[in-house]
């Protein structure tokens, strides 16, 4: 129904933690220009990738406001896919990039390529549980994880360019970009390992 190949890299993105809807969801979301960012990115090194961004049907403006689905390379399937269709899209990805979110644990549960995006929340408490594969990406502030509701940190005036919460409007990409691209070959060259085998 998606239109997937089997030449296609399948990389799943969850870029909202709630929309709103919960009250801590705005410390938990990363800025949407980190997640565009990111695919673009990722989509320049491999044209052939194609992008889904799962979530709950709360968080579908979220990421239409990102202006990034074209429903050919990129989709919003938030509110679309049941729990476990979302379940059966994610076996089929290479990777999973999300914030912390309901998308974590299916992850954890999946036990599949995951990069979480951690800011003020904890992620030894709510990090990917017993996940072999998942890796934990957190700007390393002072003041995380702090748990609160709202950012009440003052930094200096070169900070000013990043939004508030700092710690996940300090996201680097670069980094991010690279990350995604080693646990893809991992999971490029083990499935290769296996299929000789």
């Amino acid at each position: 129904r998606l239109g997937i190949q089997d030449s296609d890299e399948l990389i799943a993105i969850a870029a909202a933690a709630g929309s709103a809807v919960k009250s801590d969801s705005v410390i938990k979301t990363a800025p949407t220009e980190k997640f565009i960012e990111v695919i673009e990115r990722l989509r320049q090194n491999r044209p052939n990738r194609k992008f889904f961004c799962i979530g709950a049907k709360s968080e579908r403006k979220y990421v239409d406001a990102m202006n990034i689905c074209d429903e050919t390379h990129v989709f919003n399937l938030c509110g679309v896919l049941s729990l476990r269709e979302s379940a059966e899209l994610l076996r089929r990805c290479s990777l999973l990039i999300s914030n912390d979110s309901g998308a974590t644990h299916l992850a954890s549960a999946l036990s599949m390529n995951h990069i979480v995006w951690f800011g003020a929340t904890d992620d030894v408490e709510f990090g990917p549980y017993l996940n072999p594969n998942a890796v934990v990406y957190r700007v390393h502030l002072p003041c995380a994880p702090c748990r609160q509701s709202k950012c009440d940190v003052e930094l200096p005036e070169a900070f000013n360019r990043y939004s508030r919460p700092y710690c996940l409007s300090m996201i680097d990409i670069e980094q991010v970009v690279k990350l995604s691209e080693k646990k893809i070959s991992e999971q490029t060259l083990s499935s290769l390992y296996f299929q000789v085998v």
